[in-house]
């Protein structure tokens, strides 16, 4: 069996984090399928969490 990856989102814990990561900014997730107020509440690895299940369940709905 093959497969291809045509997309690759990654989250490293903050006592792991390398340098080269650290210009992430939680404002370049897309997040706008997720309504306001329950955007509002979620956690920074929540945000990243939905952010990497939304790209990767892409064409698949």
């Amino acid at each position: 069996m093959k497969f291809v990856v045509d997309n690759l989102s990654l989250w490293v814990a903050p006592e792991q984090q390398i340098a080269e990561l650290s210009h992430l900014n939680l404002a370049d997730f897309d997040l706008s399928w997720v309504a306001p107020m329950q955007r509002r509440r979620l956690s920074p690895f929540m945000k990243m969490a939905l952010h990497t299940m939304h790209q990767a369940q892409g064409e698949y709905q």
